[in-house]
């Protein structure tokens, strides 16, 4: 996009260490190129953060991703706010696989399968305009084991 895209990245040096599952930025920087309108002659903007939060005792590794765009519809925020309760109530009968989002948060709970505060939340930049996103889930410095069988099956089974 050349000078049409400009970005920043500001990332707390403790989250260097910290494991994180492939590829789910990706899919959100990619739906800013795709999906973010701004006016002629401006650039889109797009302010990546890493850092940490607490909840109920626990560390988590927060990325949050913020463009300059138009932001989410109130409609669409509502339909996808939809899928990721549904996913939350059932991960492995989601059926939306084509949506960058859902699939994001879909592996984050598989990953983390016990961990309410794991997953993403949406919404629209504290500064009144730009979809944000936010990623959460534990801070870990390596990799725990992959999910199993018997965790796959016990969600499936309900």
């Amino acid at each position: 996009m050349g000078d049409d895209l400009e970005y920043v990245l500001d990332i707390d040096s403790r989250c260097l260490s910290g494991f994180c599952l492939k590829a789910i930025m990706q899919p959100i920087v990619e739906n800013s190129m795709k999906h973010t309108e701004v006016p002629m002659d401006t650039p889109l903007r797009v302010w990546i953060t890493v850092g940490f939060a607490v909840y109920d005792n626990t560390e988590y590794l927060v990325i949050r991703v913020v463009d300059n765009g138009q932001g989410f519809r109130k409609e669409k925020l509502e339909e996808i706010a939809g899928h990721i309760r549904q996913i939350n109530i059932s991960p492995l009968h989601h059926q939306h696989a084509n949506i960058g989002l859902l699939n994001i948060h879909f592996r984050l709970k598989m990953y983390y399968p016990h961990d309410t505060h794991t997953g993403i939340v949406l919404g629209n930049a504290d500064r009144g305009s730009g979809a944000a996103v936010e990623i959460r889930f534990p801070f870990q410095t390596h990799a725990k084991q992959e999910v199993s069988a018997d965790v796959l099956q016990r969600n499936h089974c309900g």
